[in-house]
C-alpha cells in the first residue's frame, strides 16, 4: 500500500494517456486491467463488479469499473469480432450494457433552449 501503490495509479495513468494518444489498444487493454488490480487491492471493486468482469474476461482485451465503484459501472474493451458475445453474457451475469464509440468531435456541452434566457 501507501506511497509505492500511489506511484503505481500515477504509472499506470501516465501510461495510459500516452497509449490513448497513440491510438495503442493494446497498451490501452494492459493499462485496463492493471488499472483494475490496482482498484481490487484498495478496495474500491464490489462483487457484482467482479461478477460481470468474469462474465467478459473470456471475450474482452481489457476491462475496469468506473466511477466511484462498488456496484457501478464497468468499462470493458472487447476483443474484435467478439461484441454481440460480450453483450450476451454480461446480459446473462445480470448487467445492462451500453455500447459506445467514440465521437470524432469529442465531449461537448448541450444546454437546454430556455439557458440562455437574460429575463428573470
Amino acid at each position: 500500500g501507501g506511497p509505492e501503490l500511489l506511484a503505481e495509479f500515477v504509472r499506470v495513468a501516465t501510461e495510459g494517456i500516452h497509449a490513448l494518444g497513440a491510438e495503442d489498444r493494446a497498451g490501452v487493454a494492459s493499462l485496463m486491467t492493471q488499472n483494475q488490480e490496482l482498484l481490487r487491492q484498495v478496495g474500491v471493486s464490489h462483487p457484482r463488479i467482479e461478477a460481470l468482469l468474469e462474465a467478459a474476461a473470456p471475450v474482452a482485451d481489457g476491462s475496469k469499473l468506473t466511477g466511484a465503484g462498488a456496484g457501478g459501472s464497468v468499462v470493458i474493451l472487447p476483443r474484435a469480432g467478439r461484441e454481440v458475445e460480450l453483450l450476451r453474457r454480461l446480459a446473462r451475469a445480470g448487467g445492462l450494457a451500453f455500447v459506445v464509440r467514440p465521437a470524432p468531435q469529442g465531449a461537448e456541452l448541450i444546454e437546454p433552449a430556455d439557458s440562455t434566457s437574460t429575463s428573470g
